[in-house]
């Protein structure tokens, strides 16, 4: 292991008390060769209902379970042909499913959802929406209102919604040219979608577009990274409900570095991009519980002249307007190189200011807890990858591909 260092720390970004997990279970959700998606949204939780689920081959599983008991029994929600990146959203007592099936060159945008906290028997039928490429789709909801955005077959960014919590979709809204890392979030009218498109072979930009209408329209998208010169990719957004502030992070190449920006006018306007952290830094993630900006991210110290890929967090208590240095919270890891997004590092917050962080070291996952700014941990959850959190809940692939439920207390 790689506990060593700050091992079961308090880390005071504020004056209020955390007391670190004091043991966490896991369970065992499927038979090897299991599969759940990148960057989070899996587990969801909404009103103390724990949502969530993974993918065996051409069977897609589901369970949800009420103030993060255990995972209960997953369920056959879909079997057909070969699936992929399952999403899911919930807003009272609806659960929303997104995956993509199909092969390449012939790959659906597939949908169902419950309206009785996701039980066995209260699912629609699954339903093909649209063709879709092979990308991660991203969905949102609030309320009845639902928006699901894709990459369609000839490289356009679109976004189906639904104003009456999944029981119908209006036609796609093609919103601009794309390339993938889409990304999606929603509150009342407003939505918001950026994503990355090639100004070269070798740069990406990040273009963003607006609606305010409920997604019925969109604003011409924005070129945000235009003028920077190493241009940027993994846009992320996070609306926090009670200021409806929104906040963009994303990570630029020129230094390999990641900026923070945010809206307050309803994404009229931006704030100039600012630093957060030190380069070279990659993964970066942005939540926001009203008082509280946290953005986490991963930086590449060396251990000799070996990489170490070490976990950081910094915060904002002044609206977006300046972070903290970041903190290590992880010390070594033991990770020498990056794969994919298995190791990046996926905050959650919550009502009161709960906050959640897992993030993944040599060993498997970890996770730390917090309150208003205040961070403790890490506590060990298990062997594995590619973990997010929802409450005192995480889902996560253990070995041998084997997706993995579990609680801390």
């Amino acid at each position: 292991m790689f506990r060593a260092l700050f091992s079961a720390s308090v880390l005071a970004f504020a004056p209020v008390t955390a007391q670190a997990f004091e043991s966490c279970a896991a369970t065992a959700l499927a038979k090897p060769g299991s599969d759940v998606a990148e960057e989070g949204s899996n587990p969801v939780l909404f009103d103390g209902w724990i949502y969530g689920g993974y993918v065996q081959n051409t069977k897609v599983f589901v369970f949800a379970n009420k103030d993060g008991a255990a995972a209960g029994t997953p369920f056959v929600l879909y079997q057909g042909g070969r699936s992929f990146n399952l999403r899911l959203a919930a807003a009272g007592k609806s659960v929303y499913a997104t995956w993509i099936q199909g092969d390449k060159g012939d790959l659906h945008l597939m949908f169902a959802v419950s309206h009785k906290h996701g039980a066995a028997g209260s699912w629609s039928t699954p339903a093909a929406l649209t063709p879709s490429a092979h990308n991660l789709q991203q969905i949102s909801a609030d309320g009845h209102r639902i928006h699901i955005a894709y990459l369609t077959e000839d490289a356009n960014v679109a976004v189906l919604n639904s104003i009456d919590g999944g029981h119908s979709f209006l036609a796609p809204v093609i919103v601009g040219a794309g390339w993938g890392e889409i990304v999606v979030s929603g509150l009342a009218q407003d939505v918001y979608v950026s994503w990355n498109v090639k100004r070269t072979d070798k740069i990406f930009d990040v273009m963003s577009a607006v609606s305010n209408d409920g997604g019925k329209t969109f604003t011409t998208p924005a070129n945000m990274t235009a003028s920077r010169p190493g241009g940027a990719v993994e846009p992320i957004l996070y609306i926090d409900h009670k200021s409806k502030r929104v906040s963009l992070v994303w990570r630029e190449n020129g230094p390999i570095l990641g900026y923070y920006l945010r809206s307050t006018d309803r994404g009229h306007a931006w704030s100039a991009p600012l630093a957060v952290g030190s380069a070279p830094a990659r993964q970066y993630m942005v939540v926001d519980d009203g008082k509280t900006i946290y953005v986490s991210y991963l930086v590449e110290a060396k251990i000799g002249t070996t990489p170490d890929w070490q976990i950081y967090l910094a915060t904002s208590s002044d609206g977006g307007t300046s972070f903290t240095p970041g903190t290590n919270l992880s010390g070594p890891t033991g990770i020498s190189a990056l794969f994919n997004d298995d190791e990046r590092p996926m905050p959650w917050t919550g009502h009161k200011g709960v906050f959640r962080l897992t993030a993944v070291e040599a060993d498997g996952v970890y996770e730390w807890e917090g309150k208003n700014g205040t961070i403790a941990g890490p506590t060990f959850l298990g062997p594995g990858k590619l973990a997010s959190p929802a409450g005192n809940a995480s889902v996560w692939l253990g070995p041998n591909k084997i997706a993995t439920y579990g609680v801390c207390r």
